[in-house]
Parts: C-alpha cells; structure tokens; sequence
C-alpha cells in the first residue's frame, strides 16, 4: 500500500494566500470557534495525484468544510469513489478524513484535512449535482475536478455586507422569542453587528480566533450593562443572549448528539467537547462583562406578554437572517421559509400540550420528514431544509443562560437549566433520525 501526502485546505491571510496564487478564504461567521486552523496546500491543485484521487479527496475537503455530519460525507466519498471505479474505506473526525482507497492501479492511503464546518446549502446542492453527474457517467475525473473548482470560487459567494447584514437580522430576530421587546431588538441588532465585525476580523486572523468568543461576549454583555444603565435597555440579559446568538454552538451540539446517536463516537464526543468549550468561553466573556458593568446579576427576567405577532415577526426575521448565514440559494428561499415557519409554529403550538421535551421531539420529526420528502421527490439534498429548520428549533441559548449562572455562583440553576440543555439536544437529534427511519433520504448529502 502507498501512502498519499498530508492534504490541507487553507487557513491564511488574503496577502498570504495571493502570495501562493491561491483565493483567500471568504468571509464567514458560523465558524466552530472550539476547532483548530490548518495551513496547507489544496487537494485540487496536488498534480502528483491521479485525477479520480484528487476528485475523491476534493469532494471530502468540501464536504467537511460545509458543515455536513461525518457520516454522510463517509457515505459521498464511498459514492463518488465508486463511480470512479475505486472501493473506498472513511474514517472521519470533524476537520479531518482518513481515506483508503483500492482500485485497478494498487491501495493508497490519505489524510485530508478541512476548515471547521461552515455550512453553506448552495454549494451541498452543487456538489450533490456533481456526485449525481459523474455518477450517470456525465463527467470524467478531469471535468469532475473543473466542476468542483468553479463550485468552490463562484457558486454563492460570500460577502462581508451580507454576512453582517444577517447578523444584525439574527440579533433582531431573536429578542422576541426571548421575551424581549421593540427596543431590545434594535440594540441587539446593532451589538449582533459589531459582533459579526469581530467575527469576520477573527476568521481572517488565526492569532485571535480561540478567543473570540470570550471578547464577543464580555465586549456585548459590556456593552448591554451599559444600556441598561442608561435606562435604554429594560432586558439586558435578553439583548445579550439575542446579540450572541450567531456565535453559540447549538448546530455544532445538535451535530455531535446526531454523530453519538449514530455510532460516530470519536467524531460526536469531539464535537460535544467542541461545544462545550465554546459554551465556557461565552460564560467566562460573558462574567467579565458582569463585572467590568457593575451588574448586579444577568439573570432571566419574567417575559413580556408579547402578541403571536410579534414573536412570529421574530421568528421570520430570525429565519432570515440565518437562511442568509447558511447561504440558502434564491430558489430555496420559499421552501426553507415554510420549513422554518413550521418549524417554529409546531414548537410553540406544541409546548402548551405535551412540554417543550415532546414538542421538540414532534416538531423536528415533522421538520427531517418534510426534508426527507422534499429532497426525494425534487433529487435535492435534504440538509437544503433540515438545518434552516434545526436551526429555529436548536436550544443553545439554554447553554449560555447555564454557563452564565454557573459563574454568577446559582449552581442549582445552572445544574437544572444544563440538563434541561441536553435534554432538548437529545430529542432534536431523535427527531431527525425517527424522521430519516420514516422517511430515508435518497441520497447521503
């Protein structure tokens, strides 16, 4: 057996990745923060591989870097490998693929490496186009590799006004469904922003990205102490959690109890620790904030008794911001729109009935059989509805209010809101698996 090179995506700056004739990487927000950067050269441009190795170790890159759980990209690089001829055995880690693979020409071993998982839907849909194509014979290895670099530069690309446009859109959103008000939701708008600026300055800076977190949160939870301070701010423990919302891991956490459901025990417990130190790094940020603010806690506050109106505008604005984050196509936009609306719709109709336990086990059943469904009559991946659909029902704000009480020293509250946490966590991810049990996707994307 011969061993292929150590293969990388790129993690540098835009002057250093012109340097190497290389793009510089887009900029982005939903980065898993708890992930290490890596430094190497693509796997598209390694001209001492095979086409059909190069094609194969391409799509696994691409794959991980789009936020996509370890299983399913195990399952794409076994079809795409097939196609080609070749017999391939995947072990995956979050940014990370060990591949072996055994054809004609003799077994080559080799370890690809990926960016943290930033999901983004308009790419899955083209590279699960792709897989279909060469698949029926379509393309060879050589367009195969044309195909995925033009997917990789101008399929959907990101802008920086776009990015902090649909920050500001997510930290509006939120502040209803918390329990907030008009004026909590302009505030949080404005801080989700200045977040989103330190987000995209981070990702393009490797030096400060594992604390970004902790300066996100202690600059919002500063910042909110001094609104309400200033009588501007009625809900600062809302403002707060609305503002971060964009950075709190509740995808990641929803990913890694999908992984562990499914017998991927090193890819979910990574993930799950993944999760959990972000969560510490918001909680330490957000203590520092606490006390650099002089406040006296940042606790809960009772709920406004807002309209079914107003909490629905959240829910749309929320939505919107997040289908704009996940770089949802145009054309998926009606579709992820009614996803997402019933998504929130069952959740709180839901609630009232059988508590927020079962009510999140119903809804994001309801929400993988939509996908499912759509994704087999239309040959479209099913993650284009399921994640803008897990995305309205993820509980991670839950996460933040337990770190954050855990360092304000309410260790029963934190305890009790922590298990309550993992608790939706769990039924979230058993939605989506009884909802794949009813409904099999078609494909593995």
């Amino acid at each position: 057996m011969t061993k292929g090179p150590l293969l990388a995506r790129v993690s540098l700056a835009p002057e250093e990745a012109a340097k190497l004739g290389m793009h510089p990487p887009e900029p982005s927000i939903l980065h898993d923060w708890s992930a290490p950067r890596v430094s190497a050269d693509s796997p598209l441009d390694d001209a001492s591989l095979p086409s059909e190795t190069r094609c194969i170790l391409a799509l696994a890159s691409e794959l991980l870097s789009y936020g996509l759980p370890v299983h399913r990209v195990e399952e794409s690089i076994v079809r795409l490998a097939r196609a080609f001829g070749q017999r391939a055995t995947v072990m995956g880690f979050p940014t990370s693929l060990s591949v072996s693979l055994h054809g004609l020409g003799g077994s080559s071993m080799h370890v690809v490496r990926a960016e943290p998982g930033v999901v983004h839907l308009a790419r899955l849909d083209a590279l699960h186009r792709l897989v279909g194509r060469v698949e029926r014979g379509e393309l060879d290895a050589s367009a195969t590799l044309d195909e995925i670099r033009a997917i990789v530069r101008n399929v959907h690309p990101r802008t920086r006004a776009r990015e902090l446009l649909c920050a500001g859109l997510v930290g509006a959103g939120g502040v209803p469904l918390l329990g907030g008000g008009l004026v909590d939701a302009a505030c949080a708008a404005g801080l989700a922003v200045g977040v989103g600026m330190l987000a995209l300055f981070a990702s393009l800076h490797p030096s400060i990205t594992r604390v970004t977190p902790v300066i996100a949160a202690a600059a919002v939870t500063l910042a909110s102490a001094a609104l309400a301070h200033a009588g501007v701010v009625p809900h600062p423990f809302v403002v707060t959690l609305a503002s971060l919302l964009v950075l709190l891991p509740g995808l990641t956490l929803t990913l890694a109890t999908v992984e562990l459901a499914t017998g991927h025990l090193v890819c979910g417990t990574a993930r799950l620790v993944g999760a959990a130190t972000t969560f510490m790094q918001l909680g330490f940020g957000t203590l520092l904030g606490v006390r650099l603010g002089a406040l006296a806690a940042l606790t809960p506050v009772p709920r406004l008794s807002l309209p079914v109106w107003f909490e629905g505008a959240g829910a749309f604005v929320l939505a919107l911001g997040f289908s704009g984050l996940l770089s949802v196509r145009r054309q998926d936009a009606l579709a992820t729109g009614a996803v997402s609306a019933f998504a929130w719709g069952a959740s709180r109709a839901l609630v009232s009935w059988q508590g927020p336990e079962i009510a999140i086990l119903l809804a994001a059943t309801g929400v993988g059989v939509i996908s499912n469904l759509y994704a087999r009559s239309c040959d479209r991946p099913s993650s284009i509805l399921l994640v803008p659909g897990m995305v309205m029902l993820v509980p991670g704000s839950l996460g933040m209010a337990s770190i954050s009480s855990a360092l304000l020293h309410n260790s029963m509250h934190a305890l009790a809101t922590l298990v309550h946490l993992l608790t939706l966590t769990m039924a979230l991810s058993t939605g989506v698996l009884v909802a794949a049990a009813i409904v099999p996707p078609r494909t593995e994307l």
